[in-house]
């Protein structure tokens, strides 16, 4: 699935109604166009995020999901992690070892 298109409104209520157009009349044009403009944003702000996260073919992109962002009882599927909880500035650690760091 390619990324989905952005939201562009396809009519101008507020122009339609100060060029007569017929059938505008009965609308509140200019309160319709601000609400569009934030459908806008917040879908366009989806579809931004959206990429940061898929490509264009669906699936997810390189480097998204990492070892910190698997639950716990995948890394036991896994084998090859342990889970040491809290980081601790001073105690080494080797590869495999899973910490929660800053979230």
């Amino acid at each position: 699935m390619a990324q989905p298109n952005k939201y562009t409104p396809q009519t101008n209520f507020a122009g339609d109604v100060r060029a007569n157009k017929p059938g505008r009349d009965l609308i509140n044009a200019g309160a319709l166009d601000r609400e569009l403009r934030y459908i806008r944003v917040t879908a366009n702000g989806l579809c931004d995020n959206l990429a940061l996260l898929q490509r264009d073919d669906g699936k997810l992109k390189d480097a998204v999901v990492g070892v910190h962002t698997l639950h716990k009882d995948v890394l036991m599927l896994l084998g090859k992690y342990e889970l040491f909880g809290l980081w601790e500035a001073n105690r080494p650690y080797l590869q495999g070892y899973v910490v929660e760091h800053e979230g």
